[in-house]
């Protein structure tokens, strides 16, 4: 009878550990935007849940934020919506760097983590930004010099 708990236990160690080494931490799925040039709300897909820790807050026309918990996948970047220019997701470690570039100055008026439920199946990390009246500074370009 012992031999066979053994066995019991080694399998679902097994079972356990693969799911483990094959990305369980879960990645960022998508971003998307509603709103307008006064108020924006972000909306991140999420594998699952995550700690948002923001590092820089808008007042200079850029959102940046990581989230603990959740990798950026193969990253993304895109177009955005009302006060949000444009937007990149990257790897930053063991989190997701999440960066809004703003069409003018923001400051953010919420931020909290919705668990899956009412019909949606993942998590979603929500960023509420309002205006603040200034010009943005000009988006910087990233310059690639040849090898």
């Amino acid at each position: 009878m012992t031999l066979l708990a053994l066995g019991i236990l080694a399998g679902v160690l097994a079972v356990a550990g693969q799911g483990m080494a094959s990305g369980a931490t879960g990645d960022v799925r998508g971003v998307r935007f509603g709103g307008d040039a006064n108020r924006t709300r972000v909306v991140i897909d999420l594998d699952r849940s995550a700690r948002g820790e923001v590092i820089e807050s808008g007042d200079n026309g850029r959102l940046i934020l990581t989230l603990a918990g959740v990798g950026a996948g193969r990253g993304v970047d895109g177009a955005g919506t009302g006060l949000v220019r444009d937007w990149r997701v990257s790897s930053s470690g063991t989190a997701s760097r999440v960066q809004l570039g703003l069409a003018r100055t923001a400051r953010i008026e919420r931020r909290f983590l919705l668990p899956p439920g009412d019909g949606v199946a993942h998590y979603r990390y929500v960023i509420d930004i309002a205006s603040t009246g200034g010009a943005a500074a000009a988006p910087v370009r990233e310059t690639r010099r040849p090898a």
